[in-house]
C-alpha cells in the first residue's frame, strides 16, 4: 500500500472512531459572579465560551412573574438575551451559614426557561446538613422535574472546628442529602484552589487532588454531576493566574477526575475585601469587561478546546486515576497522597512513565473501549515540559486530542510517546487499526 493510500485509510478510520463516540454530551462552563445586567456583558461571557452564569440577584432588578413576560424589565431581558445567546442561569441563594433560610428563593424563577437550576446552599457546615435534607426533599418534590439542585461543599482543608466534624463525617452526612432526591438532577462541587503564593514562594495546594477524588466518589455514589472551580482570581495566600497555561493546567487536571463542568471563580468582579478575604482583579470587572485582554483570550481558547472534544469525552465514563513520578521539577504537591487512592494499573496499559509528575484519568466507553486523559502535573510557573511514555496493550494507533484538534498517531507494538508542554493535557483513545 502506498503512503498516500495508507494515510487516507488511517484518516478514514480515525473519523469512523470519532463518529462512534460523538454523543450529545456537553460541558458546563460557568462564571461565578455575574456582571451588572447588560446585553454586552452577557455577550462577552458567551464569547469567552461560558454556558452558564451563577447569578446574584442584586446585580440587576430580577423580579420574576407568575408567567414569563410578566416580570420586571431586567428579568424579561435576561430571558430574552440568554435565549438568544444560548446561556443558562444557576440562581444563587447565598449561604447564610447555618440559617434556617437556607435554600429560600423566588419560586416564580421556575417560569423562566433560562433558569436551569438553584444553588441551594454554598459551603454548608455540618450542623446545617440535617436541616438541609428537608430543604432538598421539598425542592425535589416541587421543582425536581424542572430545576437542577446544586450544592458547593467546603474543601477538605477546612479545620474540623470550623466544619464541626471530620471531613469524612461531613461527606458521609452529605450523601444522605442527595439520597432524598428522587426526580431531579443534582450537581456537586467544592472550591479548593490550587495556585498558591506565600511571599515570593509559588506552589500548588497539596489537598487539591485528593479532595477532587473524594468529590468524584461522592458524585458517583449519589448519581450527581461533578464540577470543579477554576481559580481565576488571587486572594489570601493564592496567586492571581495571569496565563493561559495556568487555566489549561487546572482544567486538564480536573478532566483527569471525570468532571462534567467547571466554573470560573470569580468571573466578573472588582478588587474587593469581603470579610477576611482580599480579592484581586478577576477575568472581567463588574461591568463584564475583560480586565486583561490576553488573559481573557487565553481562557477563551481553553474553553473552545473543551467544547470541541466534549461530545467524545462525555461518551466515556471515568473509572479512576493513575499517577507517575518524574525526576524533573517534582514537588509532589499532593501526588503521593493521591497515589493511595490511585488504581494499581489499567488493563489496557502495559507501561506508563513520565519525566516529570503526571496524573492520568482512566476512562471506558459503553462498548468497552478505553481512553486516557493525561496532564503535565508540574506547576505552570516552572515552565517545564513533560515527556510521557506509554505502552498500550493490543493497540497500534492512538487518536490524540491536543489543544483543540484531533491527531492520528501510530503506536507500533503499542508504544506511544508525547511531550506535554507547560500546563498541557491530552486525551488519548488507543485502538487497533
Amino acid at each position: 500500500m502506498k503512503q498516500g493510500e495508507r494515510c487516507a485509510r488511517d484518516a478514514a478510520k480515525a473519523e469512523e472512531i470519532l463518529k462512534r463516540y460523538a454523543s450529545a454530551g456537553k460541558m458546563m462552563i460557568g462564571g461565578w459572579d455575574n456582571p451588572w445586567h447588560s446585553y454586552d456583558a452577557y455577550k462577552t461571557a458567551k464569547d469567552m465560551g461560558l454556558t452558564h452564569m451563577f447569578m446574584w440577584g442584586d446585580r440587576g432588578t430580577f423580579l420574576p412573574g407568575k408567567r414569563a413576560g410578566e416580570g420586571s424589565r431586567d428579568m424579561e431581558e435576561l430571558q430574552a438575551w440568554f435565549d438568544e445567546l444560548g446561556l443558562k442561569a444557576v440562581w444563587q441563594t447565598g449561604s447564610d451559614m447555618n440559617s434556617a433560610q437556607a435554600g429560600a428563593f423566588d419560586e416564580d424563577l421556575r417560569n423562566y426557561p433560562c433558569v436551569e437550576g438553584i444553588d441551594l446552599f454554598d459551603e454548608p457546615r455540618y450542623p446545617a446538613l440535617e436541616m438541609l435534607k428537608g430543604v432538598v426533599k421539598n425542592f425535589d418534590d416541587k421543582f425536581g422535574d424542572s430545576l437542577l439542585c446544586y450544592f458547593n461543599l467546603l474543601p477538605s482543608s477546612t479545620p474540623d472546628e470550623e466544619l464541626h466534624s471530620t471531613y469524612a463525617q461531613y461527606i458521609d452526612k452529605f450523601k444522605e442529602i442527595f439520597e432524598v432526591i428522587r426526580k431531579g438532577r443534582r450537581m456537586v462541587s467544592t472550591d479548593v484552589y490550587p495556585l498558591l503564593k506565600e511571599g515570593d514562594v509559588l506552589s500548588l495546594n497539596d489537598t487539591w487532588l485528593t479532595n477532587m477524588y473524594q468529590l468524584r466518589r461522592l458524585a458517583d455514589e449519589t448519581g450527581a454531576e461533578f464540577t470543579m472551580f477554576i481559580q481565576s482570581v488571587g486572594f489570601n495566600g493564592h496567586r492571581r493566574p495571569k496565563s493561559e497555561e495556568e487555566i489549561r493546567f487546572q482544567v486538564w487536571t480536573d478532566l483527569c477526575f471525570g468532571i462534567t463542568g467547571y466554573i470560573y471563580f470569580t468571573y466578573a468582579n472588582d478588587p474587593n475585601t469581603t470579610g477576611d478575604f482580599t480579592y484581586t482583579e478577576t477575568v472581567c470587572n463588574k461591568k463584564g469587561e475583560p480586565t486583561d485582554k490576553k488573559y481573557f483570550e487565553g481562557c477563551k481558547r481553553v474553553n473552545e478546546e473543551v467544547h470541541k472534544f466534549a461530545p467524545v469525552y462525555r461518551s466515556f465514563v471515568w473509572k479512576g486515576v493513575l499517577v507517575s513520578y518524574g525526576d524533573e521539577g517534582s514537588t509532589d504537591a499532593g501526588l503521593a497522597a493521591l497515589g493511595k487512592y490511585a488504581l494499581p494499573t489499567a488493563d489496557f496499559l502495559k507501561f506508563y512513565q513520565s519525566s516529570s509528575d503526571a496524573v492520568y484519568g482512566v476512562y471506558r466507553s459503553a462498548d468497552g473501549s478505553d481512553a486516557l486523559a493525561v496532564v503535565n502535573y508540574t506547576d505552570p510557573c516552572l515552565g517545564l515540559e513533560n515527556t510521557v511514555r506509554l505502552i498500550f496493550d493490543g493497540a497500534d494507533s492512538v487518536l490524540m486530542f491536543r489543544k483543540g484538534a484531533w491527531e492520528y498517531c501510530r503506536a507500533a507494538e503499542g508504544m506511544f510517546e508525547v511531550t506535554l508542554g507547560c500546563g498541557e493535557g491530552v486525551f488519548l483513545i488507543p485502538y487497533r487499526s
